[in-house]
């Protein structure tokens, strides 16, 4: 069984903009509701709440629809004997160990996920440690890669997963 993810080093520009367009006016509501003494009036409130919706709305389209929120750079490859990735081929044989935490795949929680929240390191026999941050496309990818993580535990690696 061969399963082929996108690999991530960073987010792109629009994730971070999003973020800052619903960042923003929830602080602002924050520190109106905090600091009460300015005064502001029902108009206002009301203003900053439509503002903090709004800017959610932004966030969950921009970060769903047709723009990625991160750079694909590359491929992690899990084969039946070798994990590969774009520079890299290591043997099972020369893996001590395996850390991974994936609990998320595209359209997870009524399609509010770009499936970006995975990460596995990969600690080898020669004490270093290569880590990876990936993307799953689906439910049926995330479901091979507990079968695949399964069989390397059947191998006699050591896997230690977030309960996946």
């Amino acid at each position: 069984m061969t399963e082929v993810f996108d690999t991530y080093t960073k987010r792109t520009k629009a994730y971070y903009i999003a973020l800052l367009i619903l960042v923003v006016p929830i602080l602002l509501l924050a520190l109106t509701n905090i600091f009460s003494g300015l005064q502001l009036s029902h108009e206002h409130t009301r203003y900053l709440g439509g503002s903090c919706a709004f800017g959610l709305a932004v966030y969950l389209f921009l970060n769903n629809c047709f723009i990625k929120m991160y750079i694909v750079d590359g491929k992690i490859s899990f084969l039946n004997n070798v994990i590969t990735t774009n520079s890299l081929t290591i043997p099972l044989q020369e893996i001590k160990k395996i850390v991974i935490v994936a609990n998320d795949y595209e359209g997870k929680r009524k399609g509010t996920s770009n499936g970006s929240g995975n990460r596995i390191e990969i600690h080898d026999q020669y004490n270093a440690v290569h880590v990876y941050r990936f993307v799953v496309k689906s439910y049926i990818e995330s479901y091979n890669l507990k079968k695949i993580l399964n069989h390397y535990t059947e191998s006699g690696l050591i896997v230690t997963s977030n309960g996946f």
